[in-house]
């Protein structure tokens, strides 16, 4: 049996991108992956850093690592990215060059899509 893998991607959205747009994509993202069936039905956690707004991490689950080996194979899920390229500075950044990474404890707001 396959197990699902957990992915953790960071992005910073430009500073001209305003928050109900982040929100949107990131819904848009998890519509797309959910129709595909890429993910498993465990909602993602999405985090905003508390130091730099624009900073959002998305949690979420492949099915499997197949599924996730497989997503450049979706014109959809590309589309949704291309998206994402347009409205970011950087998409997967590493999660320890966030701020909050540097403590023991790392505190992000916590939002709910």
């Amino acid at each position: 049996m396959s197990e699902p893998v957990a992915v953790i991607a960071v992005y910073r959205f430009k500073s001209s991108t305003d928050e109900a747009a982040i929100r949107a994509l990131l819904v848009e993202h998890r519509a797309t992956l959910e129709s595909e069936g890429l993910v498993t039905d465990r909602k993602p956690w999405v985090f905003q850093s508390f130091t730099d707004p624009l900073e959002i991490v998305e949690v979420f689950e492949w099915k499997d690592e197949a599924a996730g080996r497989s997503v450049e194979k979706h014109p959809r899920v590309l589309a949704v990215w291309q998206k994402f390229a347009a409205l970011c500075d950087k998409v997967g950044l590493s999660l320890a060059k966030t701020a909050e990474a540097a403590a023991p404890f790392a505190h992000f707001k916590s939002w709910r899509l």
